[in-house]
């Protein structure tokens, strides 16, 4: 699972005048650790024999599933917009975190490891 959030202002597609204005946010959540996989489930009975065939053998155990992923770090971020960038007086302030939230450890530490969170005054987010 993927850390909480916290944003200042979201600008969705819109024009943005930002005056003499505050917007603080506080720390993220860190992201979740994976586990392993499970074990496989067991194999099935044998069929039964008809002539003049002879009874199936009992099915194999499934194999063992893969190790889940570590959570993403959330964002802690002033300012997420997309398409045009709000535009700041020199009197507007944004105070973020001094660091990002951590990744989670992955099922399988080191190969599927989440990736870090961000902690900036602004951030492009895609509109598609």
């Amino acid at each position: 699972m993927g850390g909480g959030s916290s944003i200042g202002l979201m600008s969705v597609m819109s024009t943005v005048i930002l005056a003499s204005c505050d917007i603080l946010t506080v720390a993220a959540g860190n992201g979740g650790s994976g586990s392993a996989g499970q074990p496989g489930q067991l194999g099935g009975y044998a069929g039964k024999a008809v002539s003049p065939g002879c009874a199936g053998g009992v099915g194999g155990e499934g194999g063992t599933g893969g190790a889940g992923g570590g959570g993403a770090g959330g964002l802690s971020v002033g300012i997420v917009w997309t398409n045009t960038q709000p535009t700041m007086d020199q009197t507007t302030n944004i105070v973020v975190p001094s660091a990002p939230a951590t990744k989670g450890t992955g099922g399988l530490p080191g190969t599927n490891d989440g990736i870090d969170g961000l902690a900036q005054a602004t951030f492009q987010a895609s509109s598609t």
